[in-house]
């Protein structure tokens, strides 16, 4: 489908009004929206309309944000994970043994967890604060998975 073809199916489906979602949950929106316009589902990396452009949709109040494409950070292995869980997860249960990490990093300011990142030429660093850590993604890859997405 190209851009011209998109835009038609586009106001097409704006005419039907309100529709319920095929699937439940938070992906029942783009399932949805992806149905109507013919898009077969897909997981892979590459672009969903005329080889330009990813397809994306989501809730009009939904409090999540929308992800573009994930990325694992580098060096692979190791004990990177449990190391961030020990320093800056945070416990949700009673029993406060079962830690987690969710959070989102600006470049701005450390955010709750006392996570920031920072940019250089050729890397994306997770700073902690007062911790040093050797947590980064290189330029190139996350320049080449957003051309690919």
């Amino acid at each position: 489908m190209d851009l011209h073809a998109l835009k038609k199916e586009l106001q097409r489906v704006k005419k039907l009004g309100f529709v319920l979602t095929h699937r439940v949950g938070d992906t029942g929106i783009g399932k949805t929206l992806e149905d109507l316009l013919h898009i077969k589902e897909n997981n892979i990396p590459l672009h969903d309309i005329a080889g330009v452009a990813e397809l994306k949709a989501y809730r009009r109040n939904a409090k999540s944000m929308l992800t573009l494409f994930t990325l694992e950070p580098l060096p692979k292995g190791g004990d990177r994970d449990r190391m961030l869980l020990d320093n800056f997860g945070y416990s949700k249960r009673a029993n406060g043994r079962s830690k987690e990490l969710h959070s989102t990093l600006s470049c701005k300011r450390y955010n709750n967890q006392s996570l920031k990142l920072s940019v250089a030429e050729d890397k994306i660093r997770v700073q902690g604060k007062g911790k040093r850590l050797n947590i980064y993604w290189d330029v190139k890859s996350v320049r080449k998975k957003f051309d690919d997405k």
